[in-house]
Formats: C-alpha cells, sequence, structure tokens
C-alpha cells in the first residue's frame, strides 16, 4: 500500500497571510475581525495553554488580528514580528513547490482573500495544483442549490476519491 500523503485539498485559504489580514481588518469586515480576534483570545488564553503571564496580557490588550500576531504569535514562534511571521508564512511562496496532488478551491469575490492573488498565481508551472476558481462563493461559501452539504465539501470528497 502506498503511505504518507497522497492526496490534499484547501478551500479559501489565506496564500497571503499580510494581504488577508490587512483585509480582514476593513470596516466592511468589522464584525467578523472582533468575533475572530475574540475567538483566538479565548483559545489562546484558555486554561492549559501554557500562556506566560506577560503573553496573557499581551494577548488581552491587542485591539486586531495583526497586533495580535505581532505581540503573541510572531515573538512566541521566533518571527519577531507579525510582517516577518507573514512574509516567512505566506503560502503562496512555496505552492510552485507542491508535489502533491492538491485541490485548490477559491472564490473571486472572498471577501478576505482577494480574488487577484489567486488569479496572479502562474497554475500551468505547477501541475500538482488542481485550481477551481469561482467567480462567486464569498469565503467558504459554497452552498449548493437544493443540498444540505457545500459544493466545496462534494468536490473535496471527489477529487480525494478519485485516487488524485
Amino acid at each position: 500500500g502506498r503511505e504518507g500523503l497522497v492526496a490534499a485539498a484547501i478551500v479559501s485559504a489565506p496564500i497571503d497571510l499580510a494581504v488577508t489580514c490587512r483585509n480582514m481588518m476593513r470596516p466592511r469586515n468589522l464584525v467578523y475581525h472582533r468575533y475572530i480576534l475574540h475567538q483566538m483570545k479565548v483559545e489562546a488564553t484558555a486554561p492549559g495553554s501554557g500562556v506566560t503571564p506577560q503573553e496573557r496580557s499581551a494577548i488581552l490588550k491587542s485591539s486586531g488580528v495583526w497586533e495580535y500576531d505581532d505581540v503573541f504569535i510572531a515573538p512566541r514562534y521566533g518571527f519577531g514580528t507579525a510582517e516577518r511571521y507573514y512574509e516567512r508564512c505566506r503560502p503562496l511562496r512555496f505552492m510552485s513547490a507542491v508535489r502533491v496532488p492538491t485541490l485548490v478551491i477559491a472564490a473571486l469575490d472572498d471577501p478576505w482573500i482577494p480574488g487577484h492573488l489567486y488569479e496572479s498565481f502562474d497554475w500551468k508551472g505547477n501541475g500538482a495544483l488542481y485550481p477551481r476558481l469561482l467567480a462567486s462563493g464569498g469565503h467558504v461559501g459554497f452552498h449548493g442549490t437544493g443540498s444540505t452539504h457545500p459544493w466545496s465539501d462534494i468536490a473535496v470528497c471527489r477529487f480525494l476519491s478519485s485516487g488524485a
């Protein structure tokens, strides 16, 4: 039998972390930004999380995802600043090296991840990547008409079942 990763799929992935974070902080995304920041703070400071008192204070004082990453995530994991963390970890840096068949589903109207990031990538330069770039769908909003299952879930299942 085959061992290891034989196929993968991503849906609405933030392939450029800095651009995605900036878009998330736009006024039109304020409600979601506040919600996601709150959830991140709750998770990071939950009992057993192992954060130091200084980290806890920095986490709770952060007023945005970028600041949270700048005062907690980046320093904790050796990146120093959010900007360096975003640059060193942005998937666009690594996508051309992917060798496992990978389905990439994204909507070009995603309010957080601009469609131009997907459109400007050289998909023909890597045959292991299978882009499904839809004109609409928002952020993980691929709900099929007349179905209880999101279209993206069905597409991922078909791709993984196809022996990709």
